[in-house]
């Protein structure tokens, strides 16, 4: 399982400085699209998964 950390830092939109986190892997396969303008990361949860 891996989750990704997303975090809006435009000023001039209502969604600023909102973190959202989504959990994904075999068990939750998700398709996530990350615009312009939104911070992302991800952290590996358990070991052989997805990577």
């Amino acid at each position: 399982m891996v989750k990704v950390a997303l975090y809006h830092y435009r000023a001039d939109s209502p969604t600023y400085r909102v973190l959202n986190e989504i959990f994904m892997g075999e068990k939750y396969p998700r398709t996530v699209y990350i615009p312009p303008g939104v911070s992302h990361g991800t952290k590996m949860l358990e070991v052989g998964s997805l990577w």
